[in-house]
């Protein structure tokens, strides 16, 4: 914790293993970056971040669906990351900040990898605006005792 928030929140693009569709409450095998949306606290003073997915598929490489956000090379570089992606803000993630989760939490950088609140702030408004519309597109994983605990944080 820093200054009594976790070391990881609002804004910052980390390195997870953040859950597939297959298996929704389990972290993934696979090493992947997400851009963290908001933290709240656990009863047990543990924390759980909000984070939505992202995809280093070029833009080009398929039309952009409702809930993407393509981030082109120049502005990439500005957040941190080293070539363009896309974010999609349909699929989100509740996850305890655990090193299950988020393998590189016991290094020195924690595994950030740059950081934007504004972007954060800009995924939150697209997805409540998703959920409040068409919920049913939205794959929301992670542990129920996370989702429920940042379910709380609204």
């Amino acid at each position: 914790m820093v200054d009594g928030r976790p070391i990881l929140d609002r804004g910052d693009f980390v390195w997870t293993h953040f859950p597939s569709s297959e298996h929704p409450t389990e972290p993934s095998g696979q090493r992947h970056i997400a851009l963290c949306l908001r933290s709240a606290s656990h009863a047990n003073g543990s924390y759980v971040l909000l984070a939505v997915y992202t995809t280093t598929k070029k833009p080009a490489d398929r039309p952009k669906a409702h809930g993407e956000i393509d981030i082109p090379d120049e502005r990439a570089r500005e957040y941190g990351q080293t070539s363009g992606f896309r974010i999609n803000v349909k699929r989100i993630a509740a996850l305890p900040l655990t090193v299950d989760y988020f393998p590189d939490l016991e290094k020195p950088d924690h595994g950030k990898r740059g950081n934007s609140e504004h972007l954060a702030s800009a995924c939150e408004k697209l997805l409540f605006a998703i959920i409040r519309e068409t919920p049913e597109l939205v794959d929301f994983v992670g542990p129920e005792v996370s989702k429920t605990t940042i379910a709380k944080s609204f």
